[in-house]
C-alpha cells in the first residue's frame, strides 16, 4: 500500500507550482521517432528504479543521471545536465532535513516532447489532477507499482498541454518523478 493520492500530489503540486526544473522549455513538437520516445521512457524508468531502490543522496542520484552542474546545498536541490540529450535540464530535490533524494525533475530539450499516450504505454493508466492555477498546464500522474521487497516506489507527474484533440494528443515537456514510501497492510 502506498501513501494516499492526496498526500502524494501535495508535494508534487508544490514542486510544479514553484516552477519545477529550469531552464523552462518552450512548447515543443511531438517526437517523430519511437526510438527517441523509448530512450526517454527508458531514462524515466531508470530514474524511478534508482530513486526507489534504496536511500540515495541527491548528489549521488544526480551523478548517476548526468553531470552535476550546481549543488545548492542544505535542503535545496542539485542541478544536473542529463546524460540523455533529449532532456535539457534536471534537478534532484532533497528530502527536508536530509541529503536523501525525494524527487527528480526533468525538462525536455528544445524541439523534444513526449505524447501523453507514450507515457501511458510505458507506465499504464494516469489521472489528471486539479489545476494549480488557471494558466498552468494540466498535471497527469502515473503510479508505478512497487517491486516485491522494496520499501519505496515512485510516481511520475507530467505537465501536459492538450493538443488539437484535447487529452488524446496532449504533450509534455516537464516531468517530475517522486519517491514514495510503500506502506504495508
Amino acid at each position: 500500500m502506498t501513501a494516499p493520492r492526496a498526500w502524494r500530489l501535495t508535494g508534487v503540486l508544490l514542486i510544479l507550482a514553484l516552477g519545477g526544473c529550469s531552464p523552462r522549455a518552450t512548447r515543443p513538437e511531438a517526437i517523430a521517432t519511437s526510438t527517441g520516445v523509448n530512450q526517454m521512457t527508458d531514462t524515466l524508468k531508470r530514474t524511478c528504479d534508482l530513486i526507489s531502490a534504496s536511500p540515495i543522496t541527491a548528489v549521488d542520484l544526480a551523478g548517476k543521471l548526468g553531470t552535476v552542474t550546481r549543488d545548492l546545498g542544505g535542503d535545496l536541490q542539485v542541478e544536473f545536465r542529463p546524460t540523455d540529450p533529449r532532456f535539457a535540464a534536471g534537478e534532484v530535490m532533497r528530502k527536508f532535513g536530509t541529503q536523501d533524494a525525494s524527487s527528480v525533475g526533468f525538462t525536455l530539450a528544445s524541439g523534444q516532447s513526449l505524447l501523453l499516450a507514450d507515457l501511458q504505454a510505458a507506465f499504464g493508466p494516469f489521472q489528471i489532477g486539479p489545476k494549480v492555477h488557471h494558466d498552468r498546464p494540466d498535471l497527469a500522474s502515473f503510479h508505478v507499482a512497487p517491486l516485491p521487497g522494496r520499501s519505496f516506489t515512485c510516481s511520475i507527474l507530467a505537465e501536459v498541454t492538450a493538443g488539437a484533440h484535447g487529452i488524446d494528443d496532449a504533450t509534455t515537456s516537464k516531468l517530475v518523478i517522486v519517491r514514495e514510501v510503500v506502506l504495508s497492510d
